[in-house]
């Protein structure tokens, strides 16, 4: 998963936590309050929400995380790794 963006670092090891922990019920509820914690910082630290969304869906399939040969994924880590286009606006341009 060395595809992924630096970004995701923190959400890996949280989403591996879960996917193991398939029947302890008061453990699960703990990582998903951590994710939700990450995905919160995420987003005030500016990644884009829509980013941090299928992120999070990509790498809560466990099938997927291992070879994501699928369509799906392939579209998903492409839309993932591509650059954040900022808008730039020139006030400074004279009449």
């Amino acid at each position: 998963m060395d595809d992924l963006p630096d970004w995701t670092n923190n959400l890996k090891p949280l989403y591996c936590r879960l996917r193991l922990s398939k029947h302890n019920k008061a453990l699960r509820r703990r990582y998903y309050r951590e994710i939700e914690k990450e995905k919160l910082r995420l987003a005030e630290k500016g990644v884009n929400q829509e980013k941090i969304r299928l992120a999070c869906r990509f790498l809560c399939s466990f099938s997927c995380v291992r070879n994501y040969q699928c369509d799906s994924c392939k579209r998903i880590l492409a839309f993932l790794i591509e650059p954040e286009v900022q808008l730039a606006l020139d006030y400074c341009r004279g009449h």
